[in-house]
């Protein structure tokens, strides 16, 4: 279950001290990045709850303000987490890069969370005037795809190793 809450509720200050160590947004001048940490949206998620959903059509970027959410992914034997994400980490990226705008992972509140969520028309904005930008999250992205691969394999090498043991039970 979302929850809107007031955006003045956490403050330009705030805003921008998480949004300074994004390597993607770091290129921009600081009028632009006063007017991005404005248009940022505030959403907040109770423990459980799926923000994001694999497969689905994204169209928001999520920086976490506060809070804890776990990652995961479709494994051939079941959902596979990748892994934890906590404040000032951001997801949500792949889906504003790629044409068919689909999820690449499934993302749930672990505890409850803040979340500050970027648009793709103000993401769009962005990177038509700042195409660095995209070429940045395009670097994130290629790096969070190796470690999603990386956690799928160790995944099933955990299956196969189980198997070969005798530990599986029906």
């Amino acid at each position: 279950m979302t929850e809107q809450i007031e955006s003045e509720t956490i403050t330009l200050g705030r805003r921008l001290r998480l949004l300074e160590p994004l390597a993607c947004f770091q290129s921009l001048p600081e009028e632009w990045m006063r007017s991005l940490a404005s248009a940022l949206g505030v959403e907040t998620f109770q423990p459980g709850a799926t923000i994001v959903e694999e497969s689905q059509i994204g169209s928001k970027l999520y920086l976490i303000e506060r809070g804890e959410v776990i990652v995961s992914a479709r494994g051939a034997h079941g959902p596979v987490i990748l892994g934890h994400l906590g404040e000032g980490e951001s997801f949500g990226e792949i889906a504003l890069l790629t044409d068919e705008h689909l999820r690449r992972a499934t993302v749930c509140a672990h505890t409850s969370v803040v979340l500050l969520s970027l648009g793709a028309e103000e993401f769009d904005k962005i990177v038509k005037t700042f195409p660095d930008v995209r070429m940045d999250l395009v670097d994130l992205v290629n790096t969070l795809m190796q470690k999603r691969l990386r956690a799928l394999m160790r995944a099933k090498m955990e299956k196969v190793g189980t198997f070969a043991s005798g530990k599986l039970s029906f």
